[in-house]
């Protein structure tokens, strides 16, 4: 039986962008971690600190469509 920090890597999967590897098991790609966002409310039990948490929920950065001047300034 494996401890919670023991890992056996699998074969292959076929998740796209999940590839394990014997040097970094717990490597995933940014598509494959992007999938796994689900916007979602906050617990009952979690507590609001003024200067950490926001009241609204903040989506991934690369879900957020840049403005045309935003574009402009990156390119």
């Amino acid at each position: 039986m494996l401890s919670f920090y023991q890992h056996e890597p699998s074969k292959k999967s076929d998740v796209p962008g999940f590839n394990v590897s014997a040097l970094n098991p717990f490597k995933y790609s940014k598509e494959f971690m992007i999938k796994l966002y689900k916007p979602v409310g906050l617990p009952l039990e979690f507590e609001w600190h003024e200067y950490i948490t926001s009241k609204e929920l903040l989506q991934p950065m690369t879900l957020i469509i840049p403005t045309e001047q935003e574009q402009k300034v990156s390119n």
